[in-house]
């Protein structure tokens, strides 16, 4: 795991490897919530209301669920291994730790971006993250 500052270069040179796993994380999500939903519907639907299609037993559903909820747990520390910490799987927002001028921030890169464009200051004086201006201020160009 990454313990240090990334600067900009540095995660936007990750970023396709951390597009594809948002990717992933996407279609992990929504055969889960498929699952939920098919689970959902077996635990509402009232017996006797004429013919019902085939149920998947509970216990397979919960099998299948964990076992997606596992792989998203596997692709997040996938992640997190390189810096990359996932605020929200949907609409797909992560954040790197970084410094702007010295201090420390959060990097905000958002699904589909082709780069990072928005930090967030730690020093809790902001609450909304700002625009990119100046990508200098974040560190050293040259790949460490």
């Amino acid at each position: 795991m990454l313990c240090r500052p990334l600067s900009i270069f540095e995660v936007n040179a990750l970023l396709p490897l951390v597009q594809d796993r948002m990717e992933e994380l996407h279609l992990y999500w929504d055969q889960a919530q498929i699952i939920r939903k098919q689970m959902l519907k077996q635990v509402s639907a009232e017996p006797g209301l004429g013919t019902q299609p085939q149920k998947v037993p509970s216990s397979v559903l919960e099998a299948e669920l964990a076992e997606i909820e596992a792989l998203i747990t596997e692709k997040l520390l996938h992640l997190q291994r390189y810096g990359a910490f996932v605020r929200e799987i949907f609409p797909g927002v992560v954040e790197f730790y970084s410094t702007r001028a010295g201090a420390p921030v959060l990097l905000n890169w958002h699904f589909g971006e082709e780069e990072v464009s928005q930090w967030l200051s730690l020093d809790g004086e902001m609450s909304e993250p700002s625009e990119i201006v100046d990508q200098s201020l974040f560190g050293d160009p040259i790949l460490h």
